[in-house]
């Protein structure tokens, strides 16, 4: 007989390569809850049909952890419970989450003009963000950036702020959103960066 189909499911400690799903050992609905010591089979994918599965874990605790997981990346979950010759129930559906995004890193100033500012940065570190990653930038003339005095939402690792003050002192600073909406520290160029002096004109 093979065993009861899990229920009840979470997916917890989203992280940037990480995270774990949860699971129940049954319900009345699916006929009962499965004995302690019971196998289940965890799977995950980055595509809703599961093909190709990205990665899979055997358990008999009613949770499996995943790492090594690409940073804001759409990863679905599903489960099964297996009896004691290897025959499984139907998939239980876990749902979806993104994996958190990874803080930008690098930011610099590529270019100075006199009436904008390039801001450029990396998508992370040892861990790098996923095409289509949004990143928030915003330049301020104060390192609170309280107010902001330019600010874009971009897909790409680069962008140049229009709009700005000649010979002006200009802070920086750049941060990551991921599928869900969650946002990273914000990360900064170590100096803020003066723009050009504008050309005298005629009185």
């Amino acid at each position: 007989m093979l065993g009861e189909k899990p229920a009840g499911s979470a997916i917890t400690l989203v992280n940037i390569s990480s995270f774990t799903i949860n699971w129940s050992s049954g319900s009345v609905a699916n006929g009962g809850w499965n004995s302690a010591g019971t196998l289940y089979n965890a799977q995950l994918s980055t595509a809703a049909d599961f093909s190709p599965v990205a990665g899979s874990s055997q358990t008999v605790v009613l949770n499996a952890g995943f790492t090594a997981l690409a940073a804001n990346t759409t990863y679905y979950a599903r489960v099964q419970a297996l009896n004691g010759v290897g025959g499984g129930t139907g998939f239980l559906q876990l749902g979806s989450t993104a994996t958190l995004a990874a803080t930008p890193a690098s930011v610099s100033f590529a270019a100075v003009y006199t009436s904008s500012l390039t801001v450029s940065w990396s998508s992370g570190t040892s861990v790098f963000n996923s095409a289509g990653t949004i990143y928030e930038v915003e330049v301020s003339t104060s390192g609170d950036f309280i107010p902001a005095a330019g600010s874009a939402g971009v897909s790409g690792t680069s962008v140049t702020i229009a709009g700005l003050a000649p010979n002006t002192v200009y802070y920086a600073h750049v941060r990551a959103v991921n599928f869900a909406g969650s946002t990273t520290p914000y990360a900064a160029p170590f100096l803020p960066a003066l723009t050009n002096a504008a050309r005298p004109g005629l009185p």
